[in-house]
Protein backbone atom coordinates (compact mmCIF):
# COMPACT_ATOMS: atom_id res chain seq x y z
CA UNK A 1 0.00 0.00 0.00
CA UNK A 2 1.29 3.46 -0.92
CA UNK A 3 2.23 5.52 2.12
CA UNK A 4 0.99 9.02 2.87
CA UNK A 5 3.67 11.56 1.99
CA UNK A 6 1.69 14.46 3.46
CA UNK A 7 -0.49 14.43 6.55
CA UNK A 8 -2.40 17.55 7.59
CA UNK A 9 -3.95 17.32 11.05
CA UNK A 10 -6.49 19.77 12.50
CA UNK A 11 -4.97 22.69 10.61
CA UNK A 12 -6.23 26.19 11.42
CA UNK A 13 -4.87 29.29 9.71
CA UNK A 14 -6.18 32.84 9.92
CA UNK A 15 -5.36 35.47 7.28
CA UNK A 16 -7.12 38.75 7.98
CA UNK A 17 -10.84 38.02 8.22
CA UNK A 18 -10.48 34.62 6.53
CA UNK A 19 -9.72 31.33 8.25
CA UNK A 20 -8.98 27.75 7.33
CA UNK A 21 -10.94 25.64 9.76
CA UNK A 22 -9.86 22.25 11.09
CA UNK A 23 -8.37 20.85 7.87
CA UNK A 24 -7.55 17.13 7.89
CA UNK A 25 -6.09 15.72 4.69
CA UNK A 26 -3.76 12.86 3.75
CA UNK A 27 -1.95 12.76 0.39
CA UNK A 28 -0.37 9.54 -0.84
CA UNK A 29 3.13 9.34 -2.27
CA UNK A 30 2.94 9.83 -6.04
CA UNK A 31 -0.65 11.10 -5.90
CA UNK A 32 -1.90 13.97 -8.08
CA UNK A 33 -4.30 15.98 -5.91
CA UNK A 34 -6.31 18.77 -7.50
CA UNK A 35 -7.97 21.37 -5.27
CA UNK A 36 -11.13 22.95 -6.64
CA UNK A 37 -13.34 25.63 -5.14
CA UNK A 38 -14.71 29.13 -5.59
CA UNK A 39 -12.30 32.07 -5.45
CA UNK A 40 -11.42 33.29 -1.99
CA UNK A 41 -12.32 30.06 -0.21
CA UNK A 42 -8.92 28.92 1.03
CA UNK A 43 -7.19 26.95 -1.71
CA UNK A 44 -4.08 29.14 -1.88
CA UNK A 45 -4.02 29.63 1.90
CA UNK A 46 -3.90 25.85 2.30
CA UNK A 47 -1.03 25.23 -0.12
CA UNK A 48 0.98 28.21 1.15
CA UNK A 49 0.61 26.81 4.66
CA UNK A 50 1.98 23.46 3.48
CA UNK A 51 4.90 25.18 1.75
CA UNK A 52 5.69 27.32 4.80
CA UNK A 53 4.77 30.61 3.13
CA UNK A 54 2.12 31.31 5.76
CA UNK A 55 2.31 30.83 9.52
CA UNK A 56 -0.31 28.46 10.92
CA UNK A 57 -2.31 29.06 14.10
CA UNK A 58 -2.67 25.44 15.16
CA UNK A 59 -2.48 21.91 13.85
CA UNK A 60 0.26 19.81 12.28
CA UNK A 61 1.81 19.43 8.82
CA UNK A 62 3.82 16.25 8.22
CA UNK A 63 5.89 15.78 5.05
CA UNK A 64 7.73 12.54 4.40
CA UNK A 65 7.03 11.30 7.92
CA UNK A 66 8.56 14.40 9.55
CA UNK A 67 6.58 17.18 11.21
CA UNK A 68 7.52 20.38 9.37
CA UNK A 69 4.97 23.06 10.26
CA UNK A 70 7.61 24.78 12.41
CA UNK A 71 10.28 24.79 9.66
CA UNK A 72 11.02 27.57 7.13
CA UNK A 73 10.10 26.97 3.45
CA UNK A 74 13.61 25.98 2.37
CA UNK A 75 13.59 23.07 4.84
CA UNK A 76 10.23 21.58 3.81
CA UNK A 77 11.32 19.92 0.53
CA UNK A 78 8.42 21.48 -1.38
CA UNK A 79 8.55 22.85 -4.93
CA UNK A 80 6.17 25.69 -5.79
CA UNK A 81 5.02 26.76 -9.27
CA UNK A 82 3.28 30.12 -9.22
CA UNK A 83 0.85 31.43 -11.81
CA UNK A 84 3.27 34.25 -12.72
CA UNK A 85 6.27 31.86 -13.07
CA UNK A 86 8.72 33.83 -10.83
CA UNK A 87 11.78 33.02 -12.95
CA UNK A 88 15.18 34.73 -12.73
CA UNK A 89 15.21 37.13 -15.72
CA UNK A 90 19.01 37.60 -15.68
CA UNK A 91 19.64 33.84 -16.07
CA UNK A 92 19.37 31.52 -19.06
CA UNK A 93 16.78 28.77 -19.19
CA UNK A 94 19.47 26.23 -18.28
CA UNK A 95 20.57 28.24 -15.26
CA UNK A 96 16.97 28.70 -14.07
CA UNK A 97 16.29 24.97 -14.25
CA UNK A 98 19.65 24.09 -12.68
CA UNK A 99 19.37 26.64 -9.86
CA UNK A 100 17.97 24.29 -7.21
CA UNK A 101 20.40 21.52 -8.10
CA UNK A 102 23.35 23.89 -7.70
CA UNK A 103 22.03 25.00 -4.31
CA UNK A 104 22.18 21.33 -3.33
CA UNK A 105 25.87 21.21 -4.38
CA UNK A 106 25.27 18.57 -7.08
CA UNK A 107 28.17 17.95 -9.44
CA UNK A 108 28.07 19.48 -12.92
CA UNK A 109 27.69 16.25 -14.88
CA UNK A 110 24.67 15.15 -12.84
CA UNK A 111 23.13 18.61 -13.18
CA UNK A 112 23.58 18.48 -16.94
CA UNK A 113 21.98 15.04 -17.12
CA UNK A 114 18.98 15.99 -14.98
CA UNK A 115 18.36 19.32 -16.73
CA UNK A 116 18.64 17.62 -20.12
CA UNK A 117 16.17 14.89 -19.16
CA UNK A 118 13.53 17.25 -17.78
CA UNK A 119 14.09 19.53 -20.77
CA UNK A 120 13.27 16.68 -23.14
CA UNK A 121 10.15 15.69 -21.21
CA UNK A 122 8.81 19.27 -21.15
CA UNK A 123 9.95 20.08 -24.69
CA UNK A 124 12.33 22.88 -23.73
CA UNK A 125 15.63 21.16 -24.54
CA UNK A 126 16.09 23.46 -27.55
CA UNK A 127 15.57 26.51 -25.30
CA UNK A 128 18.17 25.78 -22.63
CA UNK A 129 20.65 28.38 -23.88
CA UNK A 130 18.02 31.03 -24.46
CA UNK A 131 17.42 34.05 -22.21
CA UNK A 132 14.22 34.01 -20.11
CA UNK A 133 13.23 37.39 -21.55
CA UNK A 134 13.06 35.84 -25.04
CA UNK A 135 10.45 33.20 -24.11
CA UNK A 136 6.70 33.11 -24.67
CA UNK A 137 4.29 32.68 -21.78
CA UNK A 138 3.90 28.98 -22.49
CA UNK A 139 7.65 28.46 -22.68
CA UNK A 140 8.13 30.26 -19.36
CA UNK A 141 5.52 28.02 -17.78
CA UNK A 142 7.39 24.94 -18.99
CA UNK A 143 10.62 26.32 -17.51
CA UNK A 144 8.88 26.94 -14.18
CA UNK A 145 7.57 23.37 -14.16
CA UNK A 146 11.03 22.04 -15.04
CA UNK A 147 12.73 24.05 -12.30
CA UNK A 148 10.38 22.62 -9.66
CA UNK A 149 10.37 19.04 -10.93
CA UNK A 150 14.11 18.64 -11.57
CA UNK A 151 14.97 18.70 -7.86
CA UNK A 152 12.54 15.85 -7.16
CA UNK A 153 11.05 17.43 -4.02
CA UNK A 154 8.68 15.46 -1.78
CA UNK A 155 5.80 17.43 -3.28
CA UNK A 156 5.27 19.99 -6.03
CA UNK A 157 2.58 22.61 -5.45
CA UNK A 158 1.11 24.40 -8.47
CA UNK A 159 -1.18 27.39 -7.93
CA UNK A 160 -3.28 28.02 -11.08
CA UNK A 161 -0.25 27.29 -13.32
CA UNK A 162 -2.16 27.52 -16.61
CA UNK A 163 -4.69 30.24 -15.81
CA UNK A 164 -2.87 33.04 -17.66
CA UNK A 165 -2.39 31.04 -20.87
CA UNK A 166 -4.71 30.89 -23.86
CA UNK A 167 -6.96 27.82 -23.87
CA UNK A 168 -5.23 25.87 -26.66
CA UNK A 169 -1.80 26.29 -25.10
CA UNK A 170 -3.16 25.49 -21.65
CA UNK A 171 -4.74 22.28 -22.97
CA UNK A 172 -1.40 21.28 -24.50
CA UNK A 173 0.48 21.91 -21.25
CA UNK A 174 -2.12 20.04 -19.22
CA UNK A 175 -1.48 16.92 -21.30
CA UNK A 176 2.28 17.42 -20.95
CA UNK A 177 1.90 17.78 -17.19
CA UNK A 178 -0.02 14.52 -17.05
CA UNK A 179 2.68 12.84 -19.16
CA UNK A 180 5.37 14.20 -16.84
CA UNK A 181 3.54 12.88 -13.80
CA UNK A 182 3.14 9.43 -15.34
CA UNK A 183 6.89 9.34 -15.98
CA UNK A 184 8.22 10.57 -12.65
CA UNK A 185 5.25 9.92 -10.31
CA UNK A 186 5.88 13.18 -8.47
CA UNK A 187 3.47 13.90 -5.62
CA UNK A 188 1.61 17.00 -6.79
CA UNK A 189 -0.93 19.43 -5.36
CA UNK A 190 -2.57 21.50 -8.07
CA UNK A 191 -5.01 24.40 -7.67
CA UNK A 192 -7.36 25.20 -10.53
CA UNK A 193 -10.81 26.59 -11.29
CA UNK A 194 -11.03 24.54 -14.50
CA UNK A 195 -13.01 21.36 -14.04
CA UNK A 196 -11.83 19.74 -17.28
CA UNK A 197 -8.27 20.39 -16.13
CA UNK A 198 -9.07 18.68 -12.83
CA UNK A 199 -10.64 15.65 -14.53
CA UNK A 200 -7.64 15.26 -16.85
CA UNK A 201 -4.96 15.51 -14.17
CA UNK A 202 -6.35 14.35 -10.86
CA UNK A 203 -6.06 11.06 -9.06
CA UNK A 204 -7.96 12.76 -6.25
CA UNK A 205 -10.06 15.93 -6.18
CA UNK A 206 -10.56 18.07 -3.10
CA UNK A 207 -13.47 20.54 -3.06
CA UNK A 208 -13.11 23.54 -0.73
CA UNK A 209 -15.57 26.19 0.41
CA UNK A 210 -15.29 28.89 3.06
CA UNK A 211 -12.09 27.49 4.53
CA UNK A 212 -13.33 23.91 4.87
CA UNK A 213 -13.03 20.66 2.94
CA UNK A 214 -16.41 19.78 1.44
CA UNK A 215 -15.46 16.56 -0.35
CA UNK A 216 -12.35 14.52 -1.11
CA UNK A 217 -12.58 11.67 -3.61
CA UNK A 218 -11.80 10.32 -7.05
CA UNK A 219 -12.88 12.46 -10.02
CA UNK A 220 -15.59 9.89 -10.77
CA UNK A 221 -17.06 10.11 -7.26
CA UNK A 222 -16.83 13.89 -6.99
CA UNK A 223 -18.50 14.52 -10.35
CA UNK A 224 -20.94 11.59 -10.38
CA UNK A 225 -21.69 11.15 -6.69
CA UNK A 226 -21.39 14.55 -4.95
CA UNK A 227 -21.92 14.43 -1.20
CA UNK A 228 -23.83 17.73 -0.91
CA UNK A 229 -25.91 20.20 -2.88
CA UNK A 230 -22.95 22.62 -2.76
CA UNK A 231 -20.59 20.11 -4.41
CA UNK A 232 -23.23 19.11 -6.97
CA UNK A 233 -23.73 22.76 -7.90
CA UNK A 234 -20.00 23.44 -8.08
CA UNK A 235 -19.28 20.56 -10.45
CA UNK A 236 -22.11 21.71 -12.77
CA UNK A 237 -24.49 18.84 -12.16
CA UNK A 238 -27.34 21.28 -13.02
CA UNK A 239 -30.18 18.79 -12.42
CA UNK A 240 -30.35 19.11 -8.63
CA UNK A 241 -33.66 18.55 -6.85
CA UNK A 242 -34.46 18.97 -3.17
CA UNK A 243 -37.11 17.45 -0.91
CA UNK A 244 -38.11 14.44 -2.99
CA UNK A 245 -39.83 11.53 -1.30
CA UNK A 246 -37.85 8.28 -1.36
CA UNK A 247 -39.68 4.97 -1.07
CA UNK A 248 -38.78 1.30 -1.24
CA UNK A 249 -40.80 -1.85 -1.83
CA UNK A 250 -39.34 -5.30 -2.40
CA UNK A 251 -36.87 -4.93 -5.31
CA UNK A 252 -37.93 -1.43 -6.36
CA UNK A 253 -36.76 1.96 -5.10
CA UNK A 254 -38.13 5.23 -6.41
CA UNK A 255 -38.32 8.94 -5.79
CA UNK A 256 -41.46 11.05 -6.11
CA UNK A 257 -40.83 14.64 -7.15
CA UNK A 258 -43.38 17.15 -8.45
CA UNK A 259 -45.79 14.30 -9.12
CA UNK A 260 -43.28 12.26 -11.14
CA UNK A 261 -42.06 8.82 -10.04
CA UNK A 262 -38.40 8.16 -10.85
CA UNK A 263 -36.95 4.71 -10.24
CA UNK A 264 -33.38 4.51 -8.94
CA UNK A 265 -30.80 1.92 -7.94
CA UNK A 266 -30.14 3.28 -4.45
CA UNK A 267 -31.86 0.78 -2.19
CA UNK A 268 -33.29 0.93 1.31
CA UNK A 269 -33.57 4.74 1.37
CA UNK A 270 -36.84 6.26 2.57
CA UNK A 271 -38.05 9.72 3.53
CA UNK A 272 -37.17 13.21 2.29
CA UNK A 273 -34.00 13.34 0.18
CA UNK A 274 -32.14 15.52 -2.31
CA UNK A 275 -31.02 13.97 -5.58
CA UNK A 276 -29.19 14.90 -8.77
CA UNK A 277 -28.67 13.74 -12.35
CA UNK A 278 -25.84 14.96 -14.56
CA UNK A 279 -27.16 16.41 -17.85
CA UNK A 280 -24.97 14.13 -19.98
CA UNK A 281 -26.67 11.14 -18.31
CA UNK A 282 -30.08 12.05 -19.72
CA UNK A 283 -31.20 10.84 -23.15
CA UNK A 284 -33.44 12.80 -25.50
CA UNK A 285 -35.95 11.25 -27.93
CA UNK A 286 -38.07 12.95 -30.56
CA UNK A 287 -41.87 12.93 -30.55
CA UNK A 288 -43.91 14.03 -33.57
CA UNK A 289 -47.61 13.80 -34.29
CA UNK A 290 -47.25 11.37 -37.20
CA UNK A 291 -44.56 8.95 -36.10
CA UNK A 292 -45.00 9.06 -32.36
CA UNK A 293 -41.81 8.40 -30.40
CA UNK A 294 -38.66 8.26 -32.53
CA UNK A 295 -36.09 6.16 -30.73
CA UNK A 296 -32.40 6.82 -30.90
CA UNK A 297 -29.60 4.28 -30.92
CA UNK A 298 -31.30 1.83 -28.55
CA UNK A 299 -34.76 0.86 -27.35
CA UNK A 300 -36.19 2.51 -24.26
CA UNK A 301 -35.11 -0.16 -21.81
CA UNK A 302 -35.27 2.09 -18.74
CA UNK A 303 -38.32 2.76 -16.58
CA UNK A 304 -37.82 6.53 -16.37
CA UNK A 305 -39.23 7.96 -19.61
CA UNK A 306 -40.90 11.36 -19.30
CA UNK A 307 -42.66 13.39 -21.96
CA UNK A 308 -42.23 17.15 -21.86
CA UNK A 309 -41.67 20.29 -23.91
CA UNK A 310 -38.42 21.98 -24.84
CA UNK A 311 -38.19 25.37 -23.14
CA UNK A 312 -34.60 26.27 -24.03
CA UNK A 313 -31.87 25.33 -26.51
CA UNK A 314 -28.33 26.65 -26.13
CA UNK A 315 -25.51 26.04 -28.64
CA UNK A 316 -22.29 25.12 -26.82
CA UNK A 317 -20.20 24.21 -29.86
CA UNK A 318 -19.59 20.46 -29.54
CA UNK A 319 -22.98 19.90 -27.94
CA UNK A 320 -26.31 21.53 -27.22
CA UNK A 321 -27.71 22.25 -23.78
CA UNK A 322 -31.42 21.52 -23.97
CA UNK A 323 -33.87 22.30 -21.17
CA UNK A 324 -37.02 20.19 -21.08
CA UNK A 325 -40.02 20.88 -18.82
CA UNK A 326 -41.53 17.62 -17.55
CA UNK A 327 -43.30 19.32 -14.65
CA UNK A 328 -39.90 20.55 -13.54
CA UNK A 329 -36.87 21.47 -15.68
CA UNK A 330 -34.43 18.77 -16.78
CA UNK A 331 -31.19 19.80 -18.51
CA UNK A 332 -29.90 17.51 -21.26
CA UNK A 333 -26.63 17.59 -23.22
CA UNK A 334 -26.85 16.25 -26.77
CA UNK A 335 -23.98 15.99 -29.24
CA UNK A 336 -24.17 18.43 -32.12
CA UNK A 337 -24.59 15.79 -34.85
CA UNK A 338 -27.40 14.03 -32.96
CA UNK A 339 -29.17 17.33 -32.29
CA UNK A 340 -29.07 18.22 -35.97
CA UNK A 341 -30.49 14.80 -36.91
CA UNK A 342 -33.43 15.24 -34.53
CA UNK A 343 -34.53 18.59 -36.04
CA UNK A 344 -36.15 19.87 -32.86
CA UNK A 345 -36.84 23.35 -31.55
CA UNK A 346 -38.24 25.24 -28.58
CA UNK A 347 -41.85 24.23 -27.94
CA UNK A 348 -41.50 20.73 -29.42
CA UNK A 349 -42.61 17.68 -27.48
CA UNK A 350 -39.81 15.27 -26.60
CA UNK A 351 -39.13 12.37 -24.28
CA UNK A 352 -36.39 12.39 -21.66
CA UNK A 353 -34.97 9.08 -20.45
CA UNK A 354 -33.10 8.94 -17.14
CA UNK A 355 -31.33 5.67 -16.36
CA UNK A 356 -31.91 4.31 -12.89
CA UNK A 357 -28.18 4.14 -12.16
CA UNK A 358 -27.64 7.81 -13.09
CA UNK A 359 -29.81 9.09 -10.23
CA UNK A 360 -27.65 9.94 -7.23
CA UNK A 361 -29.19 10.62 -3.83
CA UNK A 362 -27.17 13.32 -2.10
Amino acid sequence: MTEDIIQIKNLNVRVGNFALKNINLNIREGEYLVILGPSGNGKTVLVKSIAGLLEIDSGEIWIGGVRKDHLPPEQRDVGFVFQDHVLFPHMSVYDNVAFGLRMRKMNKSDIKEKVGRIGEILKIAHLLNRAITNLSGGERQRVALARSAVCNPSVIIMDEPFASLDRNLADELILEERDLHEQIHQTTIHITHNQEEAMTLADTICIMDNGTLKMVGTPENVFRKPNSVFVANFVCTENIYENAQAEHEEDDSWLTYKGRRMYCNEKQIEGKVNFCVRPENTLLHVINSNAGLKRRSSDLVHKNNFEGKIVGIYDRGMNYRIVVDIGFPVVNLTLRTEFQDMQIGVGDSVCITIAEDSIHII
